[in-house]
C-alpha cells in the first residue's frame, strides 16, 4: 500500500494542511538528550557551599557549548563558570553539587547536564545501552534498552534508512510528529538518533506488550476491562484529532500495555502512517492501514479523513468484546460487507454484552463518516447510550473468551 500522494509534493497540499504541518514543526520538540536544545537550561538551584550542609540559592545558566555559569540573579554577571565537556554528572574528583527543588527540575537538569558533557553529535551509545531484541516490524526492529544516566528501561526502534525519496519523506514526517507528541495514552518518544545507515527511536518501555497478545493469552476478557482499555485509546485518538492528525493504523497490535493485569493501562503506538488532516475534510486517498480495520470510505476510494480512525476503534471494540471481526471472509468479501452490510451482533457472541456497548459500536462504525461518532463524542456525549465507557468501566459485563482464530494475521 502506498502512502498518501499529497506528500509527494508540498505544492499539492492544501493551505490548511500546510499550516497544520507548519504548526507541528514549530511546536517545541519533546526529545531529551538528542534535541538541539538538550544541552541548554536555566533556573534556580541550590549549590553546596564550602561548609558542610550549607546550600546557597543561585541562578544557573547552561549555555550552548557546555558552559555552566553561576549567577546571583537572572541577567546578572556570572560569578563563576565551568566547561562541562568531558565531565561526569555522577561526581568523583573535583565536583560541584547542585540540588533541585522538585523531581521534575531534577530530571530536566540531569538530562541537560548529561547532554552537555558529551561532544556535539554524540550517538545513541553515549546515552543508552542497546540490549536484546523484543520485537520486529516490516521495516524495523525493536530492542530493549537502558538509559545510562537514570538506569530506566526503554524500547529502541531501529529503522534502516530508506533510499527511495518518498520513503525518506515519510520517515522525516514520522520523526517530526513523534518528537512533539505528549499525552498519557500515547507512547512517548524520548529521543531520536540518526546515523547514515539507521534511525533510532528511543521510546518509553511498555512492559505489557501488545493488547493483541494480552487478549490472545487470556482465558477471558471482560466488558469492564474492554471499556477501561478503549477509554484510554479514545482519549489518545481525541488528542491526535485535536492536533489535526490522523493515525491511520489503529489496531490491536498498535495498542501497547504498560502492565499485564486488569485494569490495563494502554497507549497508542506506531505513527508511521500518521499525517496532518484538514479538520473534518475527507481529502486523503491513499490505501494505508491494516485490511480488516479499513473504513468504508477508504475502501471505496472516495476520500477519507480522521473519522477513519474512529471506524478502526469500533472494529477494535467489536473484536475485544466478541473475539471476532465484525465481518467474515477473505479480504475482498470482507470489503464488500463493510461497504454494504450493517454491523451484526450474533446472539451466541453478544448475548451477555450490554445494549449500550452495541450502540456505541454502531455509532463508531456508521458508514457515513459525517454521522460517525468522533472520539470526543464517544468519551463525553451526553446521551445515556454513550455512558458505557464510564459505567461499565467501573465493573460489570460477563467475561469473554477469545477464540484462537482471532490471533491469525489480518494483513
Amino acid at each position: 500500500m502506498d502512502d498518501d500522494p499529497s506528500f509527494r509534493s508540498a505544492a499539492k497540499l492544501s493551505p490548511d494542511t500546510l499550516n497544520s504541518v507548519a504548526r507541528l514543526r514549530l511546536s517545541p520538540s519533546r526529545l531529551r538528550y538528542s534535541a538541539a536544545a538538550a544541552a541548554t537550561a536555566h533556573g534556580w538551584l541550590r549549590k553546596e557551599g564550602r561548609r558542610r550542609g550549607a546550600r546557597r540559592l543561585r541562578y544557573f545558566v547552561l549555555a550552548p557549548g557546555g558552559v555552566l555559569a553561576n549567577h546571583r540573579r537572572p541577567g546578572g554577571e556570572p560569578t563563576s563558570a565551568l566547561c562541562l565537556r568531558g565531565a561526569r554528572t555522577t561526581g568523583g574528583g573535583a565536583s560541584v553539587t547542585l540540588f533541585a527543588s522538585s523531581d521534575e527540575e531534577y530530571d530536566a537538569w540531569l538530562v541537560a547536564l548529561t547532554a552537555a558533557t558529551v561532544p556535539p553529535g554524540a550517538g545513541i551509545e553515549a546515552f543508552y545501552k542497546v540490549e536484546g531484541p523484543i520485537g520486529k516490524g516490516v521495516q524495523s526492529a525493536v530492542y530493549l534498552g537502558c538509559d545510562l544516566v537514570t538506569q530506566a528501561a526503554v524500547a529502541i526502534k531501529v529503522v534502516e534508512r530508506p533510499t527511495d525519496p518518498l520513503q525518506v519523506a515519510y520517515l522525516e514526517r514520522e520523526m517530526a510528529i513523534v518528537s512533539r507528541l505528549s499525552h498519557p495514552h500515547i507512547v512517548s518518544t524520548l529521543d531520536i538518533f540518526r546515523t547514515p545507515e539507521r534511525v533510532y527511536f528511543v521510546q518509553e518501555y511498555m512492559g505489557g506488550n501488545e493488547l493483541y497478545d494480552f487478549i490472545a493469552e487470556q482465558d477471558n476478557f471482560s466488558e469492564a476491562e474492554a471499556a477501561h482499555a478503549l477509554r484510554d485509546v479514545l482519549s489518545g485518538i481525541a488528542y491526535l484529532h485535536d492536533a489535526d492528525l490522523a493515525h491511520r493504523d489503529i489496531k490491536l497490535e498498535n495498542i501497547l500495555c504498560a502492565n499485564r493485569h486488569a485494569p490495563l493501562a494502554v497507549k497508542i503506538a506506531d505513527f508511521g502512517f500518521t499525517c496532518a488532516v484538514r479538520g473534518d475534510a475527507q481529502d486523503l486517498h491513499a490505501l494505508v492501514g491494516t485490511s480488516f480495520y479499513l473504513a468504508p470510505e477508504l475502501i471505496a476510494g472516495t476520500g477519507y479523513g480522521r473519522a477513519a480512525d474512529c471506524w478502526a476503534v469500533g472494529v477494535t471494540m467489536y473484536l475485544c468484546l466478541s473475539g471476532h471481526f465484525p465481518y467474515g471472509g477473505e479480504p475482498e468479501e470482507y470489503y464488500e460487507q463493510v461497504l454494504e452490510d450493517p454491523v451484526y451482533f450474533p446472539e451466541e457472541d453478544w448475548a451477555t454484552i450490554t445494549p449500550a456497548a452495541k450502540h456505541l459500536i454502531r455509532r463508531l462504525m456508521d458508514k457515513d463518516p459525517a454521522k460517525r461518532a468522533t472520539a470526543a463524542e464517544a468519551l463525553a456525549h451526553p446521551a445515556s447510550s454513550f455512558s458505557w465507557l464510564r459505567r461499565v468501566g467501573r465493573g460489570g459485563g460477563e467475561p469473554r473468551g477469545l477464540p484462537p482464530a482471532v490471533v491469525a494475521p489480518v494483513e
